[in-house]
């Protein structure tokens, strides 16, 4: 087992927003996506719901995990976890519709893939998407409540396979590093190979100056 960082109080995710917008038999899921500002690859969204009496030890924001703890908590979150499913908005989408429309279209997807229809979702973030239930957005919300944080680590673990994945494909990119966001070695690979059928072509101009 790995050792866990040493977190603030603040730091630590809560239930509390849960809490107050949990009514009766009601769905109450947690909703978040990776992949907004990487340079290839997908979008990903996940919505998931955990019982209020299930214990989630080490459940973060996934970006404040090393690759081996989300590894390791992702197994805990889908032992206890009711529901969770995956939305993803393709490279290509990204590009046809831009980064706010591919944000909805995930979220929206994650929240139709589940199999019962969640009366509220906990959305990380301001900015308010149309959605097919009721959403309270949080602001840095993948620290604050427990349900958002869960949802980081299971989108971020879902994304970072897939492009460990599409590695062997595309080796000279070094998305199994990078997975798909901008690096010095990402840069330099579109300089000397250009793009790959990965690369969302909404950032070819800032690929161009690159060049």
């Amino acid at each position: 087992m790995h050792a866990f960082p040493v977190y603030t109080i603040d730091m630590i995710p809560t239930r509390k927003y849960e809490k107050r917008v949990t009514k009766g038999d009601g769905i109450v899921v947690g909703l978040d996506e990776v992949g907004r500002g990487a340079w290839a690859g997908p979008m990903v969204a996940v919505a998931v719901a955990i019982p209020r009496t299930a214990r989630v030890a080490g459940v973060r924001d996934s970006k404040s995990l090393i690759e081996e703890q989300r590894e390791e908590i992702v197994q805990v979150i889908r032992g206890v976890a009711t529901a969770w499913a995956y939305g993803v908005v393709s490279n290509a989408e990204i590009d046809a519709w831009g980064l706010t429309e591919a944000n909805r279209m995930a979220f929206v997807r994650a929240l139709r893939n589940l199999p019962d229809a969640p009366s509220h979702a906990l959305v990380d973030g301001k900015v308010r998407y149309p959605l097919p239930c009721a959403a309270t957005y949080i602001i840095r919300g993948d620290q604050r409540e427990v349900l958002i944080a869960a949802a980081s680590i299971l989108a971020k673990t879902f994304r970072d396979r897939l492009m460990r994945c599409v590695h062997g494909l595309y080796p000279a990119y070094g998305f199994v590093e990078n997975k798909g966001y901008g690096t010095r070695a990402h840069t330099d690979a579109i300089r000397n190979y250009g793009v790959t059928p990965l690369h969302r072509m909404s950032f070819l101009s800032r690929v161009r100056r690159m060049q």
